[in-house]
C-alpha cells in the first residue's frame, strides 16, 4: 500500500491558509517544500521563513510526513537588524562634552 499524499498547510500573510500537496511520499526534501511555498505565495525563494512550533523549518534534509500531514507552518518575516551600537539621547552627548 502506497503512503498517503504529504500534504502541508501554510498561512500567509493575510491570514489565508493554502494546502500544498507534494505527492504519496513519507520524506520530502524541505528544498522542495521551500521552492513550493515560494511559488504559491509568489515570494523570492530566499525570503521564505516557515514557522512551525517554536521554531523555524531548518532549509536543508528531509521533512517528515506523519499520517500524510507536514507540520502546519505560517510564514513568517525575518526581523531587520541584529546588534547595534546604542546611540546615547541628544541630551546625554551634550553632557559628556
Amino acid at each position: 500500500m502506497a503512503p498517503p499524499h504529504a500534504q502541508l498547510l501554510v498561512r500567509g500573510f493575510d491570514g489565508r491558509t493554502r494546502c500544498l500537496d507534494f505527492g504519496a511520499r513519507a520524506l520530502v526534501p524541505a528544498a522542495e517544500v521551500f521552492d513550493a511555498v515560494a511559488a504559491a505565495f509568489r515570494l523570492p525563494a530566499a525570503a521564505v521563513r516557515l514557522a512551525a512550533g517554536c521554531g523555524l523549518l531548518p532549509r536543508c534534509g528531509d521533512l517528515r510526513a506523519s499520517a500524510g500531514l507536514l507540520p502546519t507552518c505560517a510564514l513568517v518575516l525575518p526581523l531587520c537588524g541584529g546588534k547595534a551600537r546604542r546611540v546615547p539621547p541628544p541630551r546625554a552627548r551634550a553632557r559628556a562634552r
